[in-house]
């Protein structure tokens, strides 16, 4: 459900993902249960712990941590393919249940590909350049290389790492079939992936039974190589992922998404899966950028103004007028959850201009960095956003002492990084 940062169109996207980088220290947080900590052993972190340095990306996964060093290495930690292991220890962490201590002592570390941060054999990637860009979801990671080829590497039942087959794990990173030209973008769904040419093509692969893959009514299968997302009217600049949604942005400013409960008819949303991409509404202002989490989006419009549309989870509330507006005139459970028509975000215009302007979303929440903000900032449905040691009181010591470059939300984990000392 990460998605990765466009600035001027898939044609400028190399040069700028292969600029030179300040060198930054990876710390974590959270559960880690699954190892996806890196820290050596399944205890959680109560607060951001540092785990390594020498990183220029990093993407956090369901039950694993991926790392690009600043040496161009690909590192991961955790579990990095068996995504019913990762949901089922998981869950036993969030119920406190007594049998995660049984699991532990009979050997449930086993089953962790790595405790510690630990080195991927660089062999698949060879001849094809420095790796820019690393991914990742459930059980699932995806990196591509400065020539634009991408690869992937992880659960495979449904075809996600779009290698023509179903075999159930891919060990070793697999370049993807059935693109027809070098990679700019890749963003990763639950089960389905999404990746941007460098031609402005869109291609989706994966599991496609809620429209996620974008092939019309009918098509509801999995998709075992990528195919061109039909009737995409314009070239692409950026994409996006959520759980079981994709989105694109296109090089005239229009917005487009398709999948899971995304289709609209008059100002409206029915409820039912959109198999073709279907254009988001923000009143005729064209946007700049784009990203999503699991069941939310949020754009970026040419005027500056940030909006958020989507679906809260069962744990997020909202005092937000417009937000109200809209989940209280719902008449069914689902609609009472659902924000429909993109609302906007109360923020700054300084810091949204900014070239290094870096936004990721987890499952509520929405974070950002940007070189002239001095801490991060984070929002919920509220829509309002507050520096992160103010949100979140563990954060207080890491971010008052170190300059946080960027937030990235996991499931269960969050990975931060920052200017090494």
């Amino acid at each position: 459900v990460a998605a990765v940062a466009v600035r001027d169109g898939p044609r400028a996207m190399t040069a700028v993902r292969a600029g030179a980088r300040r060198a930054l220290a990876l710390w974590a947080h959270g559960q880690g249960v699954n190892g996806a900590l890196g820290l050596g052993h399944t205890a959680p972190a109560k607060e951001p712990v540092r785990v390594l340095g020498g990183v220029a990306r990093a993407a956090a996964g369901w039950g694993h941590s991926a790392v690009l060093t600043d040496t161009g290495q690909l590192v991961l930690s955790g579990r990095t393919h068996d995504v019913q292991q990762i949901i089922r220890f998981g869950r036993l962490q969030q119920s406190e249940s007594p049998l995660l201590s049984l699991y532990e002592m009979f050997g449930s570390k086993n089953s962790i590909d790595s405790l510690e941060p630990a080195v991927v054999d660089p062999a698949p990637f060879s001849g094809s350049g420095r790796l820019c860009e690393v991914v990742a979801s459930a059980g699932l990671t995806a990196v591509v290389s400065e020539d634009g080829k991408l690869f992937m590497m992880g659960n495979n039942v449904y075809g996600q790492c779009a290698d023509g087959t179903r075999d159930q794990f891919i060990y070793k990173p697999s370049q993807v079939k059935g693109l027809d030209g070098p990679v700019a973008q890749v963003a990763l769904g639950f089960r389905h992936g999404i990746a941007l040419t460098r031609a402005g093509k869109v291609f989706c692969w994966g599991k496609g039974g809620r429209g996620q893959v974008g092939q019309g009514k009918g098509t509801a299968q999995d998709y075992l190589t990528a195919v061109k997302v039909a009737r995409l009217p314009g070239r692409a600049v950026e994409i996006a992922a959520g759980f079981n949604h994709s989105l694109a942005l296109l090089e005239d400013g229009r917005v487009f998404v398709w999948g899971k409960f995304q289709k609209q008819t008059e100002d409206k949303v029915d409820f039912e899966d959109a198999f073709i991409p279907i254009q988001v509404d923000f009143n005729g202002v064209a946007v700049r950028r784009i990203w999503a989490g699991y069941f939310h989006s949020v754009a970026l419009t040419s005027t500056n103004q940030l909006f958020q549309w989507g679906r809260l989870s069962d744990k997020a509330v909202s005092a937000h007028p417009d937000v109200r507006k809209q989940i209280d005139a719902g008449e069914t459970q689902l609609a009472r959850s659902t924000v429909v028509r993109p609302v906007s975000v109360q923020v700054s215009s300084e810091w949204v201009m900014d070239h290094d302007l870096e936004v990721s979303l987890g499952t509520d929440l929405t974070y950002v960095t940007a070189s002239s903000l001095d801490r991060p900032l984070v929002w919920d449905w509220n829509l309002s956003p507050v520096p992160l040691d103010l949100f979140e009181p563990r954060c207080v010591d890491l971010v008052r002492s170190h300059r946080v470059r960027r937030v990235v939300p996991g499931w269960q984990h969050t990975l931060y990084l920052t200017e090494e000392e």
